[in-house]
């Protein structure tokens, strides 16, 4: 097979055309052609989309059947479409029509899903349409009544995020601002309520700085976006095309509510894989903390674009000035790695000095840290200029070394893959070419001191290191009898390197501080 990116022999299943899709069509070829209108472009490619927008709604009238009224809400869309239509055309036809879809909407109703759209493009009508004074009235009270009940979540949450408290997690609950309500409310308050137009603002404000950051994780729910942000989502055309890092722009679904998950999914397809390697368990983790980067899973790692992309791309865009012009884009850093000394091969225990040049089109101090990686596991990394790493290697084969290099606004690079050879684990003695001397470490966990018995071989040094190459002058090593003894007690937790010199060897193992 070939990937899908490149697959252009195609079949395309498709649906059969019927009323509830073609007048959503209607409505949203009709909203096309007002937004081109005001920006005061015209189409690329020279679609009238008015024009279809009033093909598609006449046939979605003609071919409507006995008992789809009672069918997929047709009259919630379809008061859509004549909305869409009549704010184009002001035509009576299009304006009976919404009077009659909105017949069971009160000035108490809460607006949701499809039942939402026709009444916010009601009652924000341009002036030069005319629009029906009780009914417009009747539809403020809604959008408002459904604003409030969006907002009323603000004081009810810690961080301060709006949206249907009723909404369980799911589908983007815990990473995607929707805020279409608190606009529309805004809309028509902000010449009749101007306090309560500012506290739908600020509730839109403070959502989006939860879902940028204000949140439990810490963490933007967006791909490329700041420095702590998903790494990567259930998009099988970026893992696989070469490009390293996933398409920018992406929320997933994000943390998803047991209680709706069903199936037999196993492995990492499964969200509850991860659950069985927490601690303490999983239920007593906050719903918006159980995010394990779990990319595999559809559930929690997908995304869709009518779900989670488009309310973003319209929150972010709400709040954002109107543009000038002089925006410049943070641009990625860049970075390129070397090994001191040309070498080109390096065996288990040696030492080896990682060179990086690492530069910012915006600006070096800019430039917030370079991580180290052997092929996908990372060895270290460095804060500050000139952002050198000294590595003791545990790897016995072939290495593949590359860097990754972040300002301070989150972009990030890989450098250029570099590959050392892998060196005969033999060594050189005084006997001719043999094996290392064989040692043992224990207790491995450590707690408070850590035994390393050499046996036979003598100990010329023997010194600790982090996992940055840093030497522990803290931990006490001392001989006793062909056995190091050493004190891990003032250790922090964590991994180290223990590098013994025999003399005829230079041995190295890792030791685990609880």
């Amino acid at each position: 097979g070939v990937p899908s990116w490149e697959d252009v022999n195609r079949i395309y299943i498709v649906s059969g055309e019927d009323p509830h899709t073609t007048y959503k069509y209607a409505g949203l070829a009709a909203h096309m052609a007002f937004c081109l209108r005001q920006a005061g472009v015209r189409d690329p490619e020279g679609v009238d989309w008015l024009a279809e927008a009033l093909e598609a709604y006449a046939w979605a009238k003609s071919n409507i059947r006995p008992g789809d009224e009672n069918k997929y809400s047709l009259k919630d869309i379809r008061f859509y479409a004549a909305a869409s239509l009549y704010r184009s055309t002001a035509a009576d036809s299009f304006h009976a029509q919404i009077a009659a879809d909105a017949a069971g909407i009160s000035a108490a109703t809460v607006l949701e899903g499809e039942k939402r759209w026709g009444p916010y493009i009601y009652t924000a009508m341009p002036d030069s349409v005319p629009r029906d004074a009780a009914l417009h009235a009747r539809l403020s009270g809604a959008v408002i009544a459904t604003a409030d009940d969006h907002l009323q979540a603000v004081s009810r949450r810690a961080c301060r995020w709006a949206g249907n408290l009723h909404m369980p997690m799911l589908i983007g609950q815990a990473t995607t601002p929707w805020l279409v309500e608190l606009a529309a409310g805004r809309c028509i308050t902000l010449a009749s309520d101007p306090a309560k137009a500012e506290a739908y603002l600020g509730a839109m404000i403070t959502t989006c700085d939860y879902f940028l950051g204000c949140n439990p994780l810490n963490q933007t729910w967006v791909t490329q976006l700041g420095e702590r942000r998903p790494e990567r989502v259930f998009h099988m055309d970026a893992w696989y095309n070469g490009m390293g890092d996933m398409h920018p722009g992406i929320t997933p679904y994000g943390p998803w509510s047991t209680a709706y998950v069903g199936g037999t999914q196993i492995g990492p397809w499964d969200i509850r894989w991860p659950f069985r390697t927490v601690h303490p368990s999983i239920d007593y983790w906050p719903g918006h903390e159980r995010w394990f980067g779990n990319y595999t899973c559809p559930l929690n790692a997908e995304f869709t674009v009518h779900q989670n992309t488009v309310f973003n791309a319209f929150a972010f865009g709400y709040l954002c000035p109107p543009a000038g012009g002089g925006f410049v884009p943070n641009r990625r850093p860049s970075v390129s790695i070397a090994v001191s000394g040309g070498r080109t091969a390096a065996a288990a225990g040696d030492t080896l000095t990682l060179l990086v040049s690492a530069s910012d089109p915006d600006g070096d101090d800019t430039i917030e840290r370079v991580e180290f990686f052997h092929d996908m596991h990372h060895i270290g990394e460095t804060t500050g200029p000139p952002f050198t790493f000294i590595w003791i290697n545990s790897y016995p084969g072939p290495l593949k070394l590359r860097a990754r290099v972040f300002d301070r606004e989150g972009a990030r690079e890989w450098s250029d893959e570099i590959r050392l050879d892998g060196k005969d684990s033999r060594v050189e003695t005084e006997h001719g070419l043999g094996q290392a001397p064989e040692i043992h470490l224990y207790p491995n966990p450590a707690v408070s001191h850590a035994v390393v018995d050499i046996g036979r071989a003598r100990c010329r040094s023997a010194v600790l290191y982090d996992v940055l190459g840093r030497e522990m002058p803290a931990a006490a090593v001392g001989e006793d009898a062909g056995r190091l003894i050493i004190g891990t007690a003032g250790l922090a937790r964590g991994m180290y390197m223990l590098r013994i010199d025999t003399g005829d060897a230079v041995l190295t193992r890792k030791l685990i501080k609880h």
